[in-house]
């Protein structure tokens, strides 16, 4: 394949057997294999540790909401932001806690959404260096952004942070730093230990 820049949609194949399907290979670097794999691992881990911190919220705050789970993301992501401004009312440092799991999913969600919804281009740039795009969903079929190795990589990073984040504050064992008072708070949730898979 020529490094002229031009995207190549089709993967390559292998054909030991023409009465049987090819095996496809997607003209990518192997590494970016392993990054989409864990992107899509730790979303599902933070959707996974988001869910349970909805479900004790909603139980903290005696809210009865049914049906939640199966909303879409942003829904459920708007459920947990309401529950939580009520639960951390009053308290000095909760009610900002969120912001940084709010900003570590951002910043990965575009890319992880793209991988699972949109079609990708695959292919080399000029520079040798691997990228990949994605048709957006227009009549159009207009292309997004390119994507390189480091931005899957800080997605990834950004994926497993924020998994994390959601784990530690459902976690009563967790040291978070904050005031006594709002520890006591946290502490307070009810355990989320009977529900959550191993991981």
């Amino acid at each position: 394949m020529k490094k002229s820049g031009v995207y190549v949609r089709q993967p390559k194949f292998q054909v030991a057997d023409k009465s049987q399907p090819p095996v496809l290979f997607p003209l990518l670097d192997p590494l970016f294999n392993s990054s989409i794999g864990e992107l899509i691992i730790h979303w599902s881990l933070m959707e996974q540790n988001l869910n349970l911190l909805v479900w004790a919220l909603l139980q903290a705050n005696h809210t009865s909401e049914g049906g939640w789970r199966y909303r879409p993301f942003e829904k459920r992501y708007e459920l947990l932001r309401q529950e939580w401004e009520k639960f951390a009312e009053g308290y000095s440092v909760l009610p900002t806690f969120l912001n940084e799991v709010n900003a570590k999913i951002r910043s990965c969600k575009i890319l992880r959404d793209s991988i699972a919804h949109k079609e990708m281009i695959l292919g080399l740039m000029e520079d040798g260096d691997h990228s990949v795009q994605f048709y957006n969903e227009t009549r159009a079929k207009q292309k997004s952004k390119r994507y390189y190795l480091k931005d899957f990589t800080a997605a990834v990073e950004a994926a497993r942070e924020a998994a994390g984040w959601l784990y530690w504050l459902t976690d009563p064992t967790s040291a978070w730093p904050l005031p006594s008072e709002d520890t006591q708070r946290l502490r307070s949730l009810p355990s989320v230990d009977h529900l959550r898979s191993p991981t």
